[in-house]
């Protein structure tokens, strides 16, 4: 978590510090107020009787300062004061959304316990829920749901915020939304479904959760392509960004992993996409002898071809993988 916190924090020192300067007035002092150590600064603005509502050209208030550095104490503070617990940046953030995003708990209960807006929006559409499923924050998850947020909120693409916390390998927040009443088998404008991310990062425990939850192995997204298809491939083959945020996992032992899960929930083996790849032709393109073995075991068609006549076999030969040829070709394989 402490990682996570300080990643949140660099975003917000860039998002601050070029772009936006701090009014030269006393306006300055309260946007200035929420971070730690200026708890007697607070204090001292109460007596001044300083604007609680003040903010900088971003739009941040001290409350929402306070709310993302974790200072309890000055939240309590600042409420007092009068500050509007509701109030949005310039983004439509709210100090909800802060404490969401970087995972604290007290901060969260103390605001919902004043009537923050579980499901206040921000201009792109994100909620509190959002920040915290994505973030993996499931005691938040389940707070903010008691709350009135849903369990079911998606963009205007079809994003859930299950498909968030699968893509990011966060399995008991997955099993909380679950539980809450997320559906496993929603599907975004793509036809990408929950398991298909986790699946796609190669996060074997967030695939078994999901299966357990009645989640479709077999549902096809517009590429043709199934869980095990996207499972299969190659680990640079993730979604945008999640390979840059360190969610994909490319040790093979996990990837065959994450195989077998499906394969031991009735995943078709030999399911083809639009252009007849199947898993094994994944598993041979990612260079994995384990997922092969595995898809093998589960009578994986090892001469199966796509529509323009490539086998399993002569990816492996074309891509110089001579051991795979091998194993191939002793599992019948035939050039």
């Amino acid at each position: 978590m402490k990682n996570k916190k300080i990643k949140g924090g660099i975003v917000l020192f860039m998002m601050l510090v070029p772009a936006v300067a701090f009014a030269q007035d006393l306006n300055r002092e309260p946007a200035e107020t929420g971070k730690k150590g200026h708890t007697e600064t607070v204090s001292a603005m109460k007596a001044k009787g300083t604007d609680a509502n003040a903010k900088n050209n971003g739009g941040v208030t001290a409350l929402m300062m306070a709310a993302f550095t974790g200072t309890v104490e000055n939240v309590k503070t600042l409420l007092a004061r009068g500050e509007e617990i509701n109030k949005k940046d310039n983004y439509g953030r709210t100090a909800l959304m802060w404490a969401a995003k970087t995972g604290y708990t007290p901060i969260v209960t103390l605001l919902l316990a004043r009537d923050a807006d579980a499901n206040a929006r921000t201009i792109a559409g994100r909620s509190a829920l959002v920040e915290a499923a994505e973030n993996g924050y499931t005691e938040i998850v389940t707070a903010l749901a008691a709350k009135g947020g849903d369990a079911n909120e998606k963009t205007d693409s079809g994003v859930t915020i299950l498909m968030r916390a699968a893509q990011g390998g966060h399995t008991k927040t997955v099993s909380a939304l679950l539980s809450l009443g997320a559906d496993a088998n929603a599907k975004d404008i793509n036809d990408t479904t929950a398991l298909m991310r986790a699946a796609r990062s190669r996060h074997a425990d967030t695939v078994a959760a999901l299966l357990a939850h009645g989640a479709d192995a077999n549902a096809k997204d517009k590429t043709g392509k199934t869980a095990l298809i996207w499972a299969a491939n190659e680990p640079g083959q993730c979604f945008p960004g999640a390979k840059k945020n360190g969610v994909v996992t490319d040790d093979s032992v996990t990837a065959a992993s994450t195989v077998r899960a499906l394969l031991d929930k009735g995943a078709d083996v030999n399911a083809k996409d639009n252009h007849g790849l199947t898993a094994l032709m994944s598993a041979t393109r990612a260079r994995n002898t384990l997922m092969i073995n595995a898809l093998l075991s589960r009578e994986a068609e090892v001469n199966a071809k796509t529509k323009d006549g490539k086998t399993a076999l002569k990816l492996a030969i074309h891509k110089g993988y001579t051991e795979i040829a091998r194993l191939l070709k002793q599992a019948g394989a035939k050039e």
